[in-house]
């Protein structure tokens, strides 16, 4: 997944910096070095440079390192370094210009995310005081945190022409990780999916409302031309699980608009995944099957398909893992069930990532297991009982 260099936040002689037009690698190369060396506020005064440089030849990449650094030494140097980091951080948003801005505000979501994650501790059972400030967060609520939090994430999504951006813009503080080649190819498809894991997640810290919304409906588990014109409504319009619904539906709009089959393949899976991990329906592991049978059947001949088998088996192998034995053998050959999916996969598409996946899970399901278990205290001169749990050993010799 392609993540943001985000840094943990956490009195020597000033150096002129020596920039070379163009060559940022260089300088960053210096700046790491004093850092390296301990000279956190040297560092400090070359990043403040290379910012104003940056900012001259508007280079939104550039721009966003030297923030981020910035904060970092800051937060380091100063009493409060991160409070007073996220309000300058702020101030930089209202005189950023497109397309720096809408990727700052979803960088300081996560920095008012990870304030309150480090901090929680300060805001439990905390209520609204008359002591608020609002340029003081030490004496916002959680609730206050977590709303400011989802408004910058929001907020960073709404412009569309940042559909029209390609990443590869910002590659100066993107660290791609395995399997993300061509999958968040553009500016927006990266904070999209970023608001997505935000507001995909748990909402146990927040107040329910009487009216929650609920993913209840079979229908959810459509394929992306489907999905997207579902009416979704609730008066639980601030619910991060109805929130994330709408961001995958916004975009899958724009992903169905485009040729890029492996980025709206990926969305795909993501939003099953998502809703099949978050539903009430008593039938969404039937519905989660057949969705996945159809996206492996739509795009057989690509090697997302494989992605999609992988899916398919470990549901069965998770489903597996819960047998108990019953008279109609109902959920025994799950696993050989997910082990033939997973050939399936390996020999359709071998080179492919979903393939590693299959491979790996082939392997568990493969390995071979033997656990004997017998009772601590047996009566002298007579038989005692052994339990015998074996996989994948057909015969076992001992004495």
């Amino acid at each position: 997944i392609t993540t943001i260099f985000l840094f943990s936040f956490q009195n020597q002689p000033q150096q002129m910096l020596n920039f070379n037009n163009g060559d940022y690698d260089s300088t960053w190369k210096s700046i790491d070095s004093l850092e390296n060396r301990g000279l956190p506020k040297s560092a400090l005064e070359k990043t403040l440079e290379l910012l104003e440089i940056a900012k001259k030849d508007e280079n939104p990449s550039q721009i966003a390192k030297c923030l981020i650094y910035r904060s970092k030494y800051e937060s380091q140097l100063e009493e409060e370094g991160l409070i007073k980091a996220i309000f300058k951080w702020e101030d930089e948003i209202e005189k950023a210009d497109f397309p720096t801005k809408p990727m700052l505000q979803s960088m300081l979501a996560e920095m008012y995310s990870s304030y309150l994650n480090q901090n929680r501790w300060r805001f439990d059972n905390r209520t609204q005081t008359t002591s608020w400030r609002a340029e003081d967060i030490r004496t916002w609520t959680i609730e206050q945190l977590i709303e400011k939090t989802a408004e910058l994430y929001l907020v960073s999504t709404e412009n569309e022409a940042t559909q029209k951006v390609k990443l590869e813009d910002f590659n100066a503080i993107l660290d791609k990780g395995i399997n993300t080649e061509n999958l968040r190819p553009t500016l927006y498809d990266f904070l999209a999916h970023r608001a997505i894991d935000y507001f995909g997640k748990q909402e146990a810290h927040l107040t329910q409302p009487n009216y929650k919304f609920y993913i209840d409906k079979q229908e959810y588990f459509s394929s992306a031309k489907d999905f997207v014109q579902i009416n979704i409504e609730t008066q639980d319009t601030s619910s991060f699980k109805f929130q994330t619904l709408l961001l995958y539906q916004k975009l899958l709009k724009f992903r169905l608009d485009s040729e890029n089959v492996g980025a709206l393949a990926d969305v795909e899976k993501k939003l099953w995944k998502f809703i099949y991990g978050n539903s009430i329906s008593e039938t969404k592991s039937n519905d989660y099957e057949r969705i996945l049978r159809w996206a492996s059947k739509n795009y057989y001949a690509l090697p997302v398909a494989s992605e999609f088998f992988y899916e398919w088996a470990n549901l069965d192998y998770q489903k597996g893992q819960n047998y108990q034995p019953n008279p109609d053998e109902e959920g025994k050959w799950l696993w050989k069930k997910a082990l033939k999916t997973c050939e399936t996969a390996i020999k359709l598409h071998p080179k492919s990532f979903g393939a590693g996946q299959c491979q790996t899970l082939k392997n568990n399901i493969l390995k071979k297991e033997l656990a004997l278990q017998i009772e601590q205290v047996n009566l002298p001169n007579s038989p005692f009982l052994i339990y015998v749990q074996y996989r994948n050993e057909p015969n076992i010799f001992g004495k």
